[in-house]
């Protein structure tokens, strides 16, 4: 994993699925990939792994290196805020939250800043599981596919391939930016049909939604 992997993996990595593809080498190992997506439902290539084969003992060893990779502290602050959020009673939520705060000092700014939406994430409020709406392993799939594009045959050596790796995440990166840049200009399609009948509605959105699914409600709303 590189820094920024590792950085990713600590913002989205709520919901990630993994799948590995072949033909990427010439030593015929299996490239095993793990994605998620970020906030604007955007694939994000999380971690990659080299395997000899693809039996059981293969995944503990490549999950057994992701938590090496993202540190004993980060784990350790997962199990007790999981143990937080998955509590059914709002007074042991309570509690255990200001352990949290308590006890991971540099996090309290972000845990502060989650807790205004606690009725979105807390089992003692909600009953729903996040999923983010992934029901398959289609965007791991995807990503496979992109990175299959790049690649010009299958006899490559490894140093090649993480080569391509590497500038698959370029790519991702670019797209990223361009995306931000694209949702920046202004636009005024159906504009006055917008403010006039969901004026309020939009004010509300636009302080919890991201561009991305700020546009795609407005879309919805015209």
């Amino acid at each position: 994993m590189t820094p920024v992997q590792v950085e990713n993996w600590v913002r989205y990595s709520d919901c990630v699925i993994n799948d590995t593809t072949h033909k990427t080498n010439r030593y015929g190992m299996a490239l095993l990939l793990v994605v998620g997506f970020n906030n604007d439902r955007c694939n994000v290539l999380l971690a990659q792994a080299l395997l000899l084969d693809e039996n059981f003992e293969s995944h503990v060893w490549m999950f057994t290196q992701l938590t090496k990779s993202t540190g004993n502290d980060y784990q350790a602050f997962l199990t007790a805020f999981y143990s937080c959020r998955n509590c059914i009673v709002e007074n042991v939520f309570e509690q255990w939250f200001n352990n949290l705060l308590q006890n991971y000092p540099n996090a309290k700014t972000y845990l502060e800043f989650i807790y205004k939406t606690k009725m979105y994430w807390a089992h003692c409020y909600t009953k729903f599981k996040f999923t983010g709406g992934m029901i398959a392993s289609s965007r791991v799939e995807s990503v496979n596919g992109c990175l299959k594009r790049l690649l010009h045959n299958s006899n490559i050596p490894l140093c090649d391939l993480i080569a391509e790796i590497q500038r698959l995440l370029d790519l991702q990166d670019k797209e990223n930016e361009y995306n931000f840049w694209r949702l920046s200009i202004p636009t005024i399609r159906h504009q006055k049909n917008s403010n006039f009948l969901f004026s309020k509605i939009d004010q509300i959105l636009q302080h919890y939604l991201t561009p991305t699914m700020l546009k795609m409600h407005r879309n919805e709303m015209n």
